[in-house]
This record gives C-alpha cells, sequence and structure tokens, in this order.
C-alpha cells in the first residue's frame, strides 16, 4: 500500500488539472494502522517500511506522510470510524482533516 500510495502522490503532481485531493475510506473506518500480522512475519517487508539510508532522510512510511505536503493543492483527509497507528500518521500529513463524530 505504501508503495502504490507513494507512486499516486507522483502522478497527482503531475496532474495540473487536479484542484483538491479527498483521502477517504472505502468502508467505515478510514485505517486502523499497519496489518502487524502482514508485517512482522517478513524480516523484508519491515525493513522496506522502516529503513533509512542515512540519519535525517525519511523511511517509505515517513515519505508518505511528506509526500502530502509536496502537492500543490489542498490535501484533506475525510476522517470516519477508526483513525489509529500508522492511519492517524497518513491523515496527519495532509493539510486538512475533517472528522465525522464517529470518528476515533
Amino acid at each position: 500500500m505504501f508503495k502504490e500510495l507513494k507512486q499516486i502522490q507522483k502522478q497527482i503532481k503531475k496532474d495540473r488539472q487536479i484542484r483538491a485531493v479527498i483521502i477517504s475510506a472505502e468502508g467505515n473506518n478510514f485505517c486502523s494502522g499497519i496489518d502487524v500480522k502482514e508485517v512482522l512475519p517478513s524480516k523484508k517487508l519491515v525493513l522496506k517500511l522502516l529503513w533509512k539510508w542515512l540519519p535525517g532522510n525519511a523511511n517509505l512510511a515517513q515519505q508518505i506522510v511528506y509526500g502530502w505536503q509536496t502537492i500543490p493543492v489542498p490535501v484533506i483527509a475525510a476522517i470516519e470510524g477508526v483513525c489509529w497507528g500508522a492511519g492517524l500518521q497518513l491523515a496527519l500529513g495532509c493539510d486538512y482533516r475533517i472528522c465525522n463524530q464517529n470518528a476515533s
């Protein structure tokens, strides 16, 4: 998912027709975070996600969060339901966060 988000950010930056970006859930929850059961058994996946080449550089997860700040249009997180862990990190990278009353 992180690799896909990074690619989407690149595409959005190139498209001058886009006036705003809205990130929302496909279901009833924005994002419950990283699926630990999927990532932890594979040391390679953990390294790909969290590895930094040099101190001060961002790892892949951080690059996604910072990536929203490099997009030249407003980025809005439409949050409903659960927004925890990496989901909250993703939302905090956006310019605006709009929450439903059921958001946690």
